[in-house]
């Protein structure tokens, strides 16, 4: 271990590549013997072309132990902290630099009582209307500004609509969709006996981060049209969203925003769900149907009417297709004359539908 910071000098000088070394520590806190860390300094700091370093004592020790000066850069312009932990904002006035805090989450309690009990906390800003408005109640400013969420919607394209053939999204059986973390704030037990009662096969992916919740509420309602397919690489994922005729979402809680909606509106798939957190400010009638929390039977409901909404409603903009519910009008009328008509059939398929009747993702049951 201590030779690999000679070596790379030594490979760096024989390729006549210049070393930049930025002095972060000059104490490593992760070391209980200082040893190792002073004999890596007493190596790359001489042999730097360069020492940049973020607070003006370190310089000056540099320039006492090394006789080297370092370039002293402003550590932070500002702080722009995402932490659900409410220990940055208890920190903020130690902080020379300003810290945004986004609020991710509704009222709760640690990070409220640091908002409120703090004595400069920083500045504030929300994902959603609904977060700002729960978290203004509280701050001494009254008011919070917001910023909604956004998704990847290169990432997130419905069937169809990628750039390279190999990636082709998966259609063809009728089913819905939910994902998540695997966790009681996020109901999908609440998805699944909704999904039954719409008497619509349902897929649920996600990571099992309850799993004593997973195996008591969950578990025991697979089977019967419900099928976990366990925590899912994106692509993966993205594909059953943009397959499915609709999208579950089932919060117990204030979400504050609903990325998994915005995830599959961006695919093209309308959403069923509960109204609560920020989901209103977005799903819109056009794309969605959404119900009061916890009424199982009206999100059945709310499954079945999302399933006949436009899908370029959801989507606007973008190049895919409405899954046909019916037939076309040519197609019903040659019935009317069996061998000319089947040829048209055959041909009106591969037309129209090649890219809408792919293949089905892989080994849902009927």
């Amino acid at each position: 271990m201590n030779d690999r910071p000679a070596a790379w000098t030594a490979a760096l000088r024989r390729r006549g590549l210049p070393l930049v070394f930025t002095v972060h520590d000059l104490r490593n806190p992760h070391h209980r013997n200082r040893g190792a860390h002073d004999a890596a300094l007493d190596v790359l700091v001489p042999a730097a072309d360069a020492l940049i370093t973020l607070p003006p004592g370190a310089a000056v020790e540099i320039r006492r132990r090394w006789g080297r000066e370092a370039l002293v850069l402003p550590q932070f312009h500002v702080i722009h902290n995402h932490s659900l932990s409410p220990v940055p904002i208890t920190r903020a006035h130690t902080i020379p630099a300003p810290m945004l805090t986004a609020l991710h989450t509704p009222l709760t309690g640690r990070l409220r009582d640091a908002v409120t009990g703090t004595r400069a906390p920083g500045s504030f800003v929300a994902v959603s209307g609904d977060t700002a408005t729960a978290w203004s109640r509280v701050l001494r400013g009254g008011w919070v500004p917001h910023v909604s969420n956004g998704v990847d919607v290169l990432r997130w394209q419905p069937p169809g609509y990628e750039p390279h053939p190999t990636a082709a999204g998966v259609t063809g059986r009728h089913h819905a969709v939910w994902s998540g973390r695997i966790v009681p704030e996020k109901a999908p037990h609440d998805a699944i006996d909704a999904a039954r009662t719409a008497r619509t096969p349902l897929v649920l992916a996600g990571p099992v981060v309850d799993a004593e919740y997973h195996t008591t509420e969950v578990v025991p309602r697979l089977g019967r049209g419900a099928r976990f397919l366990g925590h899912l690489p994106q692509e993966e994922l993205r594909r059953w969203v943009a397959s499915a005729d609709v999208a579950v979402v089932s919060p117990a809680w204030e979400g504050p925003f609903g990325l998994v909606a915005a995830e599959a509106l961006a695919c093209g798939t309308p959403m069923a769900g509960y109204a609560r957190g920020g989901r209103p400010e977005f799903v819109t009638p056009a794309v969605g149907v959404l119900v009061p929390g916890g009424g199982v039977g009206a999100l059945g409901m709310a499954m079945r009417r999302a399933a006949r909404l436009s899908r370029a409603a959801a989507s606007p903009g973008r190049r895919w297709h409405d899954r046909p519910l019916r037939a076309p009008r040519r197609q019903r009328a040659s019935r009317a004359r069996p061998a000319a008509g089947a040829e048209r059939r055959r041909a009106s398929r591969g037309r129209g539908h090649r890219s809408v009747l792919a293949p089905s993702p892989p080994g849902l049951a009927r």
